[in-house]
């Protein structure tokens, strides 16, 4: 959960460096790690209908992505320095759609503009963030009402964006749980998950730039234990993990958003209720290339980094070893991992297919997820290239936390974890950055920023 103004961020950027996002995106349907890619992000009957077509102005990553969240669009000092500290991402948050209307509700939006027209350098890529923690998931059609579509959505973005000066270069996907794990938005509905898909996807064709930023527990590697870890004890046999309930081994996938983290093991916070079954691999199993940057919530409230590291048993983990070994980890099983999904969801796809369809009426997903009458499952590898993993380290507030709940990474245990993975020969590229309290000193950082690999 986020209560900051700037959340610092860590890139790890491996095997192709952030610039080649956009131009990589055609090439990467032909490596054979992107199993979960199916076909073409965009067709030329796509566009929003409100677009410009200004394509050759879009603004493109830069070389090392380095991103700031701004939650208080009146820290106007605290913005701009962050910006000269290193800052060249940033995401404004939170906006999100009028339920009367379907139009963008940000009364604070030119503030921001003020600031990105006025006082930010041109290069800066300033993105729109969409929920945050306790935040309004996008509105999901009902039995009683057929709410606003994908496309009137995107256009009604497109609108907001063109009245705005074109401030904003696309948007970032924060949808996320409630401290109610009773309330609506406790669980995605389908129909809330496919417009993500959609949008992202009509964003992509107009060339703006799309993130995410999934807590851990919503895109988790490590719960997929069809791949027998060399780097992490998770071998599926273990009596901690019998409680994963398809028969393949693989992660499992669910819509809720209020489970506790006994995914991890059932001794781990038991009474926390706010995590969720990998959710996020939804967005990625039907159009993984229509998302630019996948920034991975380690802070999460009792994350599987905060347990691999502070379960104080003689199976804990040092920080920075933690780091190395994810970024192995995720080299070790192909730059992704496998997801057991419902069939009801998903028809059988095949390589060359468009995209993953859905079979059922998105609403009635939520009945026979909730009733357990789920059939058999389809397993789908959810791809997780290195070029877009995104390493998201808390600053300061999360030492605030007295119970421990949110993980942080001293400056030094970063640094360890850079020196060993810039010394690996498997590793052609890696950058590192954080900010404020997060990193002691400029040398740190320059460092790291200036770092790239022999050519040999």
């Amino acid at each position: 959960r986020r209560r900051f103004v700037f959340q610092s961020i860590v890139i790890i950027s491996s095997l192709l460096s952030c610039i080649t996002l956009v131009n990589s995106l055609s090439s990467m349907n032909n490596n054979k790690n992107n199993n979960s890619s199916y076909g073409s992000v965009c067709t030329t009957t796509v566009r929003s209908n409100n677009s410009t077509n200004n394509n050759n102005k879009r603004k493109r990553l830069p070389d090392h992505v380095v991103i700031g969240y701004a939650d208080n669009f009146d820290s106007k000092d605290k913005i701009l320095q962050a910006v000269k500290d290193g800052v060249n991402v940033i995401v404004w948050a939170f906006f999100n759609f009028d339920e009367n209307t379907g139009k963008i509700n940000q009364p604070r939006a030119s503030k921001a503009v003020s600031l990105i027209e006025h006082e930010i350098p041109k290069d800066v890529i300033h993105l729109t963030s969409f929920s945050g923690w306790n935040g309004p998931h996008l509105l999901s059609r009902t039995p009683e009402k057929d709410y606003y579509s994908a496309q009137q959505l995107y256009d009604a973005w497109v609108e907001f964006n063109q009245n705005h000066q074109e401030a904003f270069d696309g948007f970032d996907w924060d949808l996320e749980g409630n401290d109610n794990p009773q309330a609506k938005t406790a669980v995605f509905t389908y129909d809330c998950l496919q417009k993500v898909v959609e949008m992202s996807r009509l964003a992509k064709c107009d060339e703006y730039i799309v993130g995410m930023a999934p807590p851990q527990s919503y895109l988790d590697i490590q719960s997929d234990f069809s791949t027998i870890s060399p780097y992490f004890n998770n071998n599926h046999n273990n009596n901690e993990q019998q409680h994963v309930k398809n028969n393949k081994n693989v992660a499992p996938f669910s819509t809720r958003l209020n489970f506790p983290p006994t995914l991890i093991s059932p001794l781990w916070h038991p009474e926390f209720h706010y995590t969720s079954h990998n959710s996020y691999a939804y967005l990625l199993a039907h159009h993984s290339e229509a998302f630019d940057f996948i920034s991975i919530q380690f802070y999460e409230t009792w994350s599987r980094a905060n347990y691999e590291i502070n379960q104080h048993d003689k199976n804990s983990i040092d920080p920075s070893d933690y780091l190395v070994r994810y970024v192995k980890d995720l080299l070790f099983r192909q730059e992704g991992y496998h997801v057991s999904f419902p069939n009801e969801i998903l028809l059988p796809t095949t390589k060359n297919a468009h995209h993953m369809h859905v079979n059922v009426q998105l609403q009635d997903m939520e009945n026979i997820e909730k009733n357990g009458k789920l059939g058999d499952e389809t397993t789908v590898f959810i791809s997780l290239p290195m070029h877009k993993l995104v390493f998201g380290f808390a600053n300061g507030w999360a030492l605030d936390r007295k119970d421990g709940g949110a993980i942080f990474f001293q400056p030094s245990d970063i640094q360890k974890a850079f020196d060993v993975l810039r010394q690996d020969a498997d590793i052609e590229k890696i950058n590192i950055h954080c900010l404020e309290d997060v990193c002691s000193g400029v040398l740190i950082m320059k460092e790291i920023m200036e770092f790239t690999w022999p050519k040999n």
